[in-house]
């Protein structure tokens, strides 16, 4: 602040205490007390300048709000955040629960492990279904269990139908003859 910033301010200060102190006066008010009030009259403006705070013109209220000086204090020791952000965008969405997680898959039957052999008439003239597992040729009949897990449902020229016990699933295995 150079030298005639200065004086101009100095000067503009002493012509608002003798404004005050005439203006004290015309309201039948004492002019001693708002003068020993000026300088916290005076700091209190700038605080209300600096935050922001929307200062009253200069009517008699600001007189006795600068002899009261509770109210100074409470601007200052204020719990309001005056920098606060303040944003005009609509509030984001609530947080929606994620979706259940998806069932578990139904177990399937493995893999039927015996192999279609062939079949033959045995010497009683009923028909007899082989079927093999590790080297090892098995004979079936209609309502045979096989391992205590594979239940023989039907026999026939065409095709095996089998169930898996422990699920209770079926399949077929279909049987190709020499003629197709």
């Amino acid at each position: 602040m150079n030298l005639l910033q200065r004086e101009r301010l100095v000067f503009g200060l002493a012509i608002a205490l003798a404004m005050l102190a005439a203006w004290g006066d015309r309201f039948g008010m004492q002019s001693m007390p708002a003068i020993k009030t000026l300088p916290h009259v005076i700091s209190q403006d700038i605080s209300r300048a600096k935050i922001g705070v929307a200062g009253k013109s200069s009517a008699p209220e600001d007189v006795a709000i600068s002899k009261n000086t509770s109210n100074a204090d409470s601007l200052e020791n204020s719990t309001i955040d005056l920098f606060r952000i303040v944003s005009f965008l609509p509030p984001p969405p609530k947080a929606v629960a994620p979706p259940p997680p998806p069932p578990p898959p139904k177990p399937v039957a493995p893999a039927f492990p015996y192999q279609y052999f062939g079949t033959m008439v045995d010497v009683n003239g009923k028909l007899v279904t082989y079927l093999t597992r590790n080297n090892m040729l098995i004979p079936i009949h209609s309502k045979e269990t096989l391992d205590n897990e594979y239940h023989i449902d039907s026999l026939s020229d065409s095709q095996i139908v089998i169930t898996y016990l422990p699920l209770k699933e079926k399949t077929t295995i279909t049987i190709k003859s020499a003629a197709q």
